[in-house]
């Protein structure tokens, strides 16, 4: 009858490492996704994921009664991303309306199959727009291998002409390898920065997919122009990211003191009908995020990193 927050540690009895989580479910209707499980339609075992392929079969379970009608509200693949952390604009978000209805008469051994990128929420109610949400990013997600799919994030740094002009080529490998080529007159530096930003678009994919592509989250964006966070601090209400900034000496006499520093970055939890994985970045015009020297760095060949100014 609530709505609840388990904490989740798990701890490495050699290392003593331990990895936090806040895991959020709601019991205040008989609406939620907790009162759903999917399984694959196949095999039989249960689903650990609800982003799913173009020819994956599930079936849907519903655990408060027996159900013959569902109710699957389509809403189109969002394909916007967030805008850059000094920018105090409104968040983007699919629209309250879905763009599709679809009625389906269902037992426990339906196969349902998603075949249209998109998001597909599926309710016991045709007016009550609250479910069990799936899932359909491409057929690739979350590796980025194709050139058609390895163009769309590099928009972090790329300007607005060689966008257009990589979208529109005749032959993508071709125009993303001359792009990373373009990043450095080193064909090796090349292939080694190409190799760090796609290894954190794929990351991002991971850890922070929500509604949309993990790359496409604010947490995305984050990660894969800044790098893994130096700290981290977890609560029930959000994130902090810690990036360490040069070393700063204070000298005083013959003796010195070392200062840290660090750049914050706030991620709120957000309440969302589709995931339990959203969250926003807290955009503030008070603190540099030096989101300009980030894309000038990665535009010259640099990965960027606050302590690191002259790159790798």
């Amino acid at each position: 009858g609530y709505e609840y927050t388990a904490e989740v540690r798990v701890i490495d009895n050699v290392t003593r490492r331990m990895v936090q989580s806040f895991v959020r479910f709601n019991r205040l209707t008989p609406y939620s996704a907790n009162n759903f499980r999917a399984r694959d339609a196949v095999y039989g075992s249960k689903l650990f994921t609800n982003v799913l392929r173009e020819n994956e079969f599930v079936n849907l379970l519903y655990g408060q009664k027996e159900i013959d009608s569902l109710y699957v509200f389509y809403f189109r693949y969002f394909d916007f991303i967030p805008y850059p952390p000094s920018m105090m604009l409104p968040e983007r978000s699919p629209g309250r309306e879905p763009d599709l209805v679809i009625p389906i008469a269902i037992s426990d051994t339906t196969p349902m199959m998603f075949p249209r990128k998109g998001i597909y929420l599926c309710s016991i109610d045709s007016n009550i727009i609250e479910g069990f949400t799936f899932f359909n990013f491409g057929e690739e997600y979350p590796q980025i291998t194709r050139p058609e799919t390895m163009i769309e994030p590099l928009a972090y740094f790329a300007t607005q002409e060689e966008m257009n002009a990589l979208r529109t080529s005749d032959k993508p490998k071709m125009a993303v390898d001359e792009f990373w080529i373009g990043r450095s007159t080193n064909i090796e530096r090349s292939r080694e920065l190409l190799r760090i930003y796609y290894n954190r678009v794929l990351f991002s994919n991971f850890y922070f997919t929500s509604y949309k592509e993990g790359w496409r989250t604010d947490r995305g964006m984050i990660y894969i122009m800044y790098g893994p966070p130096d700290k981290v601090y977890k609560s029930p209400a959000g994130e902090q990211w810690g990036y360490k900034k040069p070393v700063v000496k204070m000298t005083w006499g013959t003796r010195y003191r070392v200062k840290e520093e660090y750049l914050w970055f706030s991620f709120r939890y957000n309440t969302n009908r589709f995931t339990i994985n959203d969250y926003y970045l807290n955009r503030t015009d008070a603190t540099p995020t030096f989101w300009d020297q980030a894309v000038a760095d990665w535009r010259k060949g640099i990965v960027f990193r606050l302590d690191n100014p002259k790159g790798f």
